[in-house]
C-alpha cells in the first residue's frame, strides 16, 4: 500500500504521508486533491465537512 511511484527512486519517501492523509479524509467523507504546474510546484486540497452523515442501522 506505502509505496514510492518514482520508478527513479530520485525521492527517498515512502507515500505513507499522503495515504494517511487519504485515509482520514475518507473516514469523514471528505476530499482530497492535488493540483500542480510543471516546475512550480503542487498544492493538495482536503475538504472535510461540517456535519457528518447520519448513520444508518
Amino acid at each position: 500500500m506505502f509505496q514510492c511511484l518514482d520508478a527513479a527512486n530520485n525521492y527517498p519517501d515512502t507515500g505513507i504521508g499522503l495515504a494517511v492523509c487519504k485515509k482520514i479524509v475518507d473516514n469523514y467523507h471528505g476530499e482530497i486533491f492535488a493540483k500542480s504546474k510543471e516546475n512550480k510546484g503542487a498544492s493538495f486540497h482536503v475538504i472535510l465537512p461540517v456535519e457528518q452523515p447520519q448513520k444508518t442501522s
